[in-house]
């Protein structure tokens, strides 16, 4: 399959690439002699390679740093020739791998992918999704960390317009970030709130996620300004409605009077 030049050679390799991690380790010198060279963004098979890792990626940090270069090099040419499915895969791989070995918010990591993606708002609002999903699922000592290290420094940097001005989709998803940063709750909201407000997904699951929290009993104060400010808009999608239970439950604490009424303004506004 190595050798073959037609086309049951290059579905071959396709093939052996799903498995490049569990080859990688059976024989790591003869993966990369024969595989890793097929993920080279001039590489003749450097489509079908990354067709076939994205398929089945398993996430091991040897890998990673194995494929780190060529990852940020093949992000360029993947812009250009890769259909919207395989793209999305390949900015979720991004992500993962920016999470594990990110320095900073200055990171190659972040500037070649703006300088990649800037013109293309679905990458962007990929990116901004798959840090979401990321945060969602990271353990609350670890978002201190990620905070620390690099996001809250994006965070600042975009507000300002670097590497490029905020899109209204990638704004709406940041809003989404704050409730999972419960570790950096109180920090979230202030940078928050110096977005934009925009209108969040009919199907958000902003206010679902709070009620799963404990943040109505730990921040309630931060949490009705955080809620008030996103409600600041003409037309509120459904999930205001549907899940309007959690803004009640907030009311009964101990809120000042500003924020009390403005809760109630927004319930009676539901």
């Amino acid at each position: 399959m190595i050798q073959d030049n037609g086309i049951p050679g290059k579905l071959g390799r396709t093939v052996l690439v799903r498995y490049f991690n569990f080859l990688y380790f059976v024989d790591s010198a003869w993966s990369k002699q024969h595989l890793l060279p097929l993920f080279y963004v001039g590489h003749k098979d450097f489509a079908c390679a990354w067709d076939g890792y994205l398929s089945n990626v398993q996430l091991f940090i040897q890998i990673i740093e194995l494929l780190q270069n060529e990852l940020i090099d093949a992000l360029q040419r993947a812009i250009q020739e890769f259909p919207q499915n395989r793209l999305s895969c390949l900015v979720q791989f991004y992500v993962v791998t920016l999470s594990c070995l990110i320095q900073d918010a200055n990171d190659k990591w972040i500037v070649n992918f703006f300088e990649y993606a800037q013109k293309n708002v679905e990458l962007k609002c990929e990116f901004t999704e798959q840090v979401g999903l990321l945060l969602r699922n990271l353990e609350k000592s670890q978002q201190r960390e990620w905070w620390n290290i690099w996001l809250k420094d994006y965070w600042k940097n975009r507000l300002k317009g670097v590497p490029c001005p905020l899109e209204d989709r990638e704004t709406a998803e940041m809003f989404e970030w704050v409730v999972r940063l419960q570790r950096v709750f109180p920090e979230a909201v202030v940078m928050a709130m110096q977005m934009e407000p925009v209108i969040l997904k009919d199907d958000s699951s902003l206010l679902r996620e709070i009620g799963k929290s404990n943040l109505i009993n730990r921040h309630p104060n931060k949490l009705a300004k955080f809620l008030i400010y996103c409600g600041n808009q003409e037309k509120l999608p459904e999930f205001w409605k549907s899940d309007r239970n959690v803004i009640e439950k907030l009311l009964q604490k101990n809120l000042p009077e500003n924020l009390s009424q403005g809760l109630q303004e927004l319930i009676a506004r539901l």
